[in-house]
């Protein structure tokens, strides 16, 4: 089944999934990473399938291909593997926070631990502890509070809080 997917219908997509296309057209990516870059361009993850399945590679990696001068040259294989640590980045849009200690969806505070953490954690026996503060004290009046965070902090670039 090789259909071809129109240019009306590339059209509607996000202006990279076509260059996504037509790498995995000519099996310059696989399937999956067709697939993962399309969902995460936004294009549904039925349509990115649909799409990824009525083609048929032009061109395999790892093959060989002939020179001019007759001699067969091996094209590069593909580079692949697992690799472990790193930083994760995410980039995401969120409904509206009205304010950073109460949120009015429950899935705030998880999407807002993906990008920040707090400075104290209450746990479910109503005790409030240390996160990022080492520790934090109070004047006599309790008019002001010093905070001291922990040391080797870092913010998601890499400088320190």
């Amino acid at each position: 089944m090789n259909h071809k997917i129109t240019q009306k219908q590339m059209e509607k997509v996000h202006v990279r999934i076509p260059d996504a296309f037509e790498q995995l057209r000519q099996g310059r990516i696989s399937r999956r990473d067709f697939l993962r870059t399309a969902t995460l361009l936004g294009m549904s993850a039925g349509a990115a399938t649909l799409a990824a399945a009525c083609t048929t590679p032009e061109a395999t990696t790892g093959s060989t291909s002939s020179t001019g001068s007759g001699e067969a040259e091996a094209a590069p294989a593909a580079v692949g593997g697992i690799v472990r640590g790193g930083t994760l980045r995410i980039g995401m849009l969120l409904q509206q926070i009205d304010h950073p200690a109460r949120f009015s969806w429950v899935e705030a505070a998880n999407v807002a631990r993906q990008v920040g953490e707090y400075l104290t954690e209450t746990g479910p026996d109503n005790l409030t502890r240390p996160f990022l503060l080492d520790s934090w004290e109070a004047n006599d009046d309790v008019t002001e509070w010093t905070l001291n965070l922990k040391q080797g902090i870092k913010f998601n670039n890499g400088d320190e809080l």
